[in-house]
């Protein structure tokens, strides 16, 4: 008899390879079910979360009030930000950083449930023009000049110097500096219809993945690889460091808190219709 599959949709990004490396290996398995790993943009995840295509998957926490009905959420696997995070840049200096020298411009954004675009409305108010695409065409539509300027996520953000760019905005740092709590970025949810037991399976594998990708970072770093673009590995390991550490493997009472003010303003920018309530798998 042919085992279940669990899918894990996870972002084709450094941090999440590595933190998927031993599902995708086989290295940790699920008794009674088959795990696959299917690694995509992450506003695609999030789209293909809003239909309840995939059984765990990582998201936006901008994403997460739009599907918390299909939903619930790990204390496992989040990615969270303290003074990084994503920026806008832009092919020309500009007088000062902040939020106004993204004014009347059209800029690139990685979708608009991605909590990058959240955190820039949010910074920036809406004096710009989102114009969304695939984060990893963002950089190149910048240098092109097909649009003014692009809100860059992943490793894009330690790499946009070397493409001749410029930084116009902060808005994960703008956040840190006012709010003193980590930026929300990723989150992982589990589909609810799984039924308690299976959620509780699938959430303790992803866990174990993560446990063991830190054990042999070598190994999980060379995987995570594929996915970096060509990332220096320099830039790799400390793009992995910053995004993999002790909050992944349980967020806290930080990241909660975290989490509740970012939908708060998130609210209150018109940017979610309501705050979503916080169901998270003990």
């Amino acid at each position: 008899m042919t085992a279940p599959i669990l899918t894990f949709g996870q972002s084709a990004d450094p941090d999440d390879a590595f933190m998927a490396w031993a599902l995708a290996s086989g290295k940790v398995s699920i008794p009674g079910y088959e795990a696959q790993v299917h690694f995509d943009d992450i506003q695609t995840l999030n789209e293909m979360a809003l239909n309840g295509d995939l059984e765990l998957t990582a998201l936006s926490a901008g994403a997460y009030p739009f599907v918390a009905d299909r939903y619930r959420l790990l204390r496992t696997g989040a990615s969270f930000g303290k003074e990084y995070g994503p920026v806008v840049v832009g092919r020309t200096p500009p007088t000062e950083v902040g939020p106004r020298a993204i004014d009347n411009m059209r800029v690139a954004t990685p979708g608009h449930q991605t909590s990058a675009s959240a955190l820039l409305r949010i910074h920036a108010g809406d004096q710009f023009e989102a114009v969304p695409m695939r984060f990893d065409a963002i950089m190149a539509a910048v240098v092109e000049g097909a649009v003014d300027a692009g809100l860059i996520i992943h490793e894009g953000q330690l790499t946009y110097k070397e493409q001749g760019l410029h930084l116009l905005c902060e808005p994960a740092r703008a956040w840190y500096e006012r709010t003193t709590l980590p930026v929300p970025l990723g989150l992982v949810g589990v589909r609810r219809d799984l039924g308690e037991s299976a959620c509780r399976l699938a959430a303790g594998a992803f866990r174990e993945s993560i446990e063991a990708a830190r054990a042999d970072s070598a190994e999980a770093t060379a995987f995570a690889a594929q996915y970096s673009r060509g990332l220096a590995a320099a830039h790799l390991r400390t793009f992995v460091d910053q995004y993999v550490d002790g909050a992944t493997l349980d967020m806290g009472n930080e990241g909660v808190e975290a989490l509740q003010h970012f939908y708060a303003e998130a609210h209150e920018a018109g940017i979610i219709p309501e705050i979503p309530p916080l169901d998270l798998l003990d």
